[in-house]
C-alpha cells in the first residue's frame, strides 16, 4: 500500500511541476505548486521513518543562514519582506525536492523506468497532437483555467516561436514551451538512469527518443539532458568498479565547459543563438552575475532581490547592444513582471542571489546531503545538474531542485544495483 502511495504522491510533484497548479485567491498567491507540495506530503506521511533528523537539522539551519542573508540583503533595497518569503519558497522548493527523493528511491528501479518512459511518451505523443492532431483548444483552455490567478503570464507567443525555433511550439498543458521542454527532457534523461547498467542499446534508445522530442517541442533542454546522460554511460565505459578520479575530473571539466563556452559557440553558429530567448537564457545570465560579484561579491542581491537584480540586469543589456537586447531592456522597463524574468537560469541566478560566498555556503551543504544520502560520484552529479540548471529559470522554484534531486536518488540506485550484479559475478 505505502508503495502504491509512493507511486502517486511522485507522479503528483512531477504533475504539479509540469502544470504549475497553484492555490492563489484573487490573484494573491499562497502556495505555489500546490499538487507537488500534495505529493511530497504523502511521501513524508507514508515514509516518516525516512526523513533524516541529520538532514532536518541541516535544513533548519540553512533557513537561519537565509533569515540572515535576508536582513544583510534587505539594506541594500529596504524589501525584507520579499527577501523572507522567497527564502521560504526556496526552503520550499528543496522539501519537495528531498522528498521526491525519498520516493523515487523506494519505487526502485523497474518502476522508475516504467513511469519516466511512460511519461516520455505521452509528452512526446501529446505535444504531437496538439501541434497536429486537434488538442490544442483542449489544452489552451486548461492553461487559462490552471492559470487564470496569472492570466497576464500565459504563453502566447506563436509568432516568436516561428521567428526564434522554426516553427510552433507545444504547450500542452503547460504554461509556456520551456517547462514542456524541462519536463520531457527530464523524463527521457531519469528513464535513462533507471537501470543497474548503462548499455548502447540504451544510449540508442535515449539519442532517438531526444531527437524525436527535439523535433517536435523545439527545446534546447532535451539537448542538454541527453549530454547528461552521455557524461553518466561515459563514466563507466570499460569500468568495473569505481569511477577512476581522472575520469570523472575530465567529465565534470566537459560540463563546466558547455556551461561557460558551449552558448558562445551556439550563439556564434545558429540562428537560434542570435535569439534574445536564447540571450536571456544562456549569454546574459553569466554577465549579470559577473556584475554582481563586482558589486556585491559576498551575499549576492539575496532570494526576491528584484530591484537590485533589475537594475543590473537592465545596466547589462544596455551596455551590450543589439535589437534583441533593445528590445529585452525596453520589456523590462514597462514590466516589472518581465524583468524578473530576463535572468531565467537557475544555475546563474543561484550566484547573483547569493554571492559568493552565501552561493560556496549552499553548494558546500548540498554536498553533505548528497554524502548523508549515499549517492556516489557527487562531483560529477553535481556538475552534471549544474549544466541541467542552466536551461531553467527561478531559482527558487522547485523543477531544477527536483531535477537535482531525483538524478540524485535514480544514480544512487543505479550505482546500488550495478554492484549488487558485479558481486554476484564474483
Amino acid at each position: 500500500m505505502r508503495l502504491f502511495v509512493a507511486e502517486i504522491a511522485v507522479f503528483l510533484v512531477f504533475f504539479g511541476l509540469h502544470t504549475g497548479i497553484a492555490i492563489a485567491p484573487g490573484g494573491t498567491l499562497l502556495l505555489p505548486f500546490v499538487l507537488s507540495f500534495m505529493g511530497a506530503a504523502a511521501i513524508a506521511i507514508a515514509y516518516p521513518e525516512r526523513l533524516s533528523t541529520r538532514l532536518i537539522r541541516i535544513f533548519v539551519f540553512l533557513g537561519a543562514i537565509l533569515l540572515g542573508m535576508a536582513f544583510i540583503t534587505s539594506r541594500e533595497d529596504s524589501a525584507f519582506n520579499q527577501h523572507f518569503i522567497s527564502s521560504g519558497l526556496f526552503l520550499y522548493s528543496l522539501a519537495i525536492a528531498y522528498c521526491t527523493f525519498i520516493g523515487l528511491s523506494v519505487m526502485g528501479l523497474r518502476r522508475t523506468s516504467k513511469f519516466f518512459l511512460l511519461a516520455a511518451f505521452v509528452l512526446i505523443i501529446g505535444c504531437f497532437l496538439e501541434l497536429h492532431g486537434g488538442l490544442k483548444p483542449l489544452s489552451d483552455a486548461f492553461r487559462q483555467a490552471a492559470n487564470s490567478w496569472r492570466s497576464n503570464e500565459i504563453y502566447s507567443g506563436d509568432t516568436r516561436d516561428v521567428m526564434n525555433y522554426g516553427g510552433l511550439r507545444p504547450n500542452f498543458f503547460a504554461s509556456e514551451p520551456s517547462i514542456v521542454g524541462i519536463m520531457t527532457g527530464f523524463a527521457i534523461l531519469f528513464w535513462f538512469v533507471s537501470t543497474g547498467k548503462f548499455t548502447a542499446f540504451r544510449l540508442g534508445k535515449m539519442l532517438a527518443l531526444s531527437a524525436i522530442a527535439f523535433a517536435i517541442i523545439r527545446s534546447p533542454t532535451t539537448v542538454v539532458c541527453s549530454a547528461v546522460c552521455v557524461i553518466l554511460i561515459v563514466s563507466e565505459v570499460g569500468v568495473a568498479g569505481n569511477v577512476p578520479r581522472w575520469r570523472t575530473i575530465w567529465l565534470c571539466a566537459a560540463a563546466l565547459f558547455a556551461i561557460l563556452f558551449v552558448p558562445e559557440i551556439v550563439a556564434s553558429n545558429t540562428n537560434y543563438g542570435q535569439t534574445g530567448s536564447f540571450f536571456e537564457r544562456e549569454l546574459g545570465p553569466p554577465l549579470i552575475a559577473a556584475e554582481v560579484v563586482r558589486n556585491q561579491p559576498l551575499l549576492g542581491t539575496g532570494f526576491g532581490g528584484s530591484t537590485k537584480l533589475i537594475e543590473y540586469t537592465i545596466g547589462v543589456y544596455s551596455s551590450v547592444g543589439g535589437p534583441q537586447q533593445a528590445n529585452l531592456v525596453k520589456s523590462a522597463l514597462s514590466d516589472q513582471s518581465v524583468a524578473k524574468k530576463l535572468l531565467s537560469s537557475q544555475f546563474w541566478e543561484l550566484w547573483v542571489d547569493l554571492g559568493l560566498l552565501g552561493g560556496a555556503v549552499f553548494v558546500y551543504m548540498l554536498w553533505r546531503v548528497l554524502g548523508y544520502l549515499s549517492v556516489p560520484n557527487r562531483m560529477m552529479v553535481l556538475c552534471s545538474a549544474a549544466l541541467m540548471l542552466t536551461m531553467s529559470g527561478g531559482v527558487v522554484s522547485p523543477q531544477g531542485w527536483v531535477g537535482v534531486f531525483s538524478l540524485a536518488a535514480l544514480y544512487e540506485r543505479h550505482w546500488a544495483a550495478r554492484n549488487a550484479a558485479l558481486v554476484s559475478m564474483l
